[in-house]
């Protein structure tokens, strides 16, 4: 076997064991454990972005 063969098979092999690591799917915030800031109100943030694009 030669060593470019090699080298490539245990390539592959380390790959395919990397790859299998770690959790599959979309990417969450547990809400129990971490649960999100909602008391910043909508309307005002959008109110002052639209006076800041209008008055640019």
């Amino acid at each position: 076997m030669s060593k470019f063969t090699r080298v490539l098979l245990w390539s592959l092999a380390l790959t395919a064991t990397l790859s299998a690591c770690g959790i599959k799917g979309p990417l969450y915030i547990p809400e129990k454990k971490y649960p999100q800031n909602v008391g910043v109100p909508h309307t005002e943030t959008h109110a002052q972005l639209h006076q800041l694009t209008v008055h640019s």
